[in-house]
């Protein structure tokens, strides 16, 4: 796992962990629904995280020893 990938995983971790104290808050306080405001409004941050994360190329130190000639299309 790379380095980007943990830090998306904690950001999708501290997402899920707040979101569910907000709907927690919001719930026992019965003043609507407010919680979907941070849900989604922090939900399309981490949407954005994921598709950088997983839409770009890999940067050079990111590479595996030997990736650079299967990118170029050598076979081993």
């Amino acid at each position: 796992m790379t380095g980007a990938q943990r830090a998306f995983n904690i950001h999708a971790s501290a997402w899920a962990a707040v979101n569910a104290f907000l709907f927690v808050v919001d719930v026992a306080t019965g003043d609507g629904l407010w919680f979907f405001y941070p849900l989604g409004g922090w939900g399309i941050g981490l949407a954005l995280h994921a598709t950088v994360l997983y839409t770009k190329a890999p940067e050079d130190d990111e590479l595996e020893p030997g990736d650079e000639r299967q990118q170029l299309g050598y076979r081993s």
